[in-house]
């Protein structure tokens, strides 16, 4: 888990894998956008899933820079923002099964997406790991 060693402020800002994974999900979902009704497109893949991701795709990066800053974090900030991931994951599974039981997606693509959602999850729990046995308590 090399991606979760601090920074010394002069290193060079990198993007945690979590966040490739993130990039890699948002694509997924967004090739099969053409194929789906408006509806589901609009109130669920849309409006939810690619929401989330993107969200999760914001969060990753304020938490990377925030454990790689010279300046004191707050613990309780970045395990805020840790909570809202693992909140992300489980919407975005959720609304993934929900896109698959209205045949949204089929039950291909809902296998390999929570494969990768898994995957994700396991990422933000590592995180959340290591963040509580290195981040002040305050």
């Amino acid at each position: 888990m090399t991606d979760m060693q601090p920074n010394s402020p002069n290193s060079d800002y990198r993007n945690p894998k979590i966040h490739s994974d993130l990039i890699s999900l948002y694509t997924q979902y967004f090739g099969v956008h053409k194929n789906m009704s408006k509806y589901l497109r609009i109130a669920i893949l849309e409006s939810e899933i690619l929401g989330s991701i993107s969200s999760m795709m914001r969060l990753t990066i304020q938490i990377n820079v925030m454990k790689s800053s010279a300046q004191v974090v707050s613990g309780r900030d970045v395990m805020a923002k840790i909570h809202e991931l693992r909140s992300h994951v489980e919407s975005i599974k959720s609304f993934s099964i929900l896109l698959w039981q209205t045949r949204g997606i089929t039950e291909g693509f809902f296998l390999g997406a929570m494969a990768n959602i898994e995957e994700i999850g396991k990422q933000v729990a590592g995180w959340e790991k290591y963040l509580v046995k290195f981040l002040p308590k305050n």
